[in-house]
């Protein structure tokens, strides 16, 4: 047998070995899960090889299939979403994945204390708010409020004068007709504890004289 051959021979038993692996890499599929950022609860979703918030992607190997289940702390509830929607919360997930990607949400939503059943308030404070009296030439002033709450992770509810509380993020602004006016917010923390006594500013708008 001549050098060449023996040469094609081994580079062919070369690549026949290493053809099934190189396959195997391709056909592997992947489960990639998000834990919505909207959730106002907590937990987690586990399964082997992944522990999500953490690592959020598992491998699994075409035609197999992968459970995973969703633990939520205490406080808070689990609703599947994406290729998991529709499963029973307290049940676990399986999929046989058929896509390269196949995408899994978890929402968290908190539905009473916390870990540890936390029940106290949070102390919600304005930090900055305008002067006591606003002057503008026009016949509405903009009025900028900054405030923070005592527990870390807390959302807020803001108000201007007696209108209903809605959802706000500090700084707020708004825009105040001339007139005497008050502003409210309060905090509701992690565990779904909110401040009974919103931090309070009060203010007045007037109009700037000619000359």
């Amino acid at each position: 047998m001549t050098v060449p051959r023996v040469i094609a021979i081994c580079l062919a038993a070369v690549l026949a070995a290493a053809l099934p692996a190189a396959v195997s890499a391709r056909d592997d599929l992947r489960i990639r899960v998000t834990v919505l950022p909207e959730s106002t609860g907590s937990g987690e979703v586990t399964g082997p090889g992944l522990v999500c918030p953490g690592d959020c992607t598992a491998a699994v190997a075409e035609g197999g299939s992968y459970s995973m289940t969703g633990k939520p702390e205490a406080g808070s509830s689990l609703t599947w979403g994406g290729a998991c929607e529709g499963v029973a919360p307290e049940q676990p997930c399986v999929l046989t994945p058929n896509r390269r990607t196949t995408q899994v949400t978890a929402l968290f939503t908190r539905t009473g204390p916390g870990p540890g059943g936390d029940e106290a308030a949070p102390k919600t404070t304005i930090t900055k708010a305008p002067k006591r009296k606003v002057r503008t030439k026009r016949s509405k002033a903009r009025v900028r409020f900054e405030f923070a709450s005592d527990e870390k992770g807390s959302t807020f509810e803001c108000r201007l004068d007696k209108k209903p509380f809605v959802g706000c993020e500090s700084p707020r602004t708004a825009k105040a007709a001339v007139g005497k006016h008050t502003f409210d917010v309060r905090a509701t923390d992690r565990a779904g504890n909110t401040d009974g006594s919103p931090a309070h500013a009060a203010f007045k708008v007037v109009k700037k004289k000619k000359g």
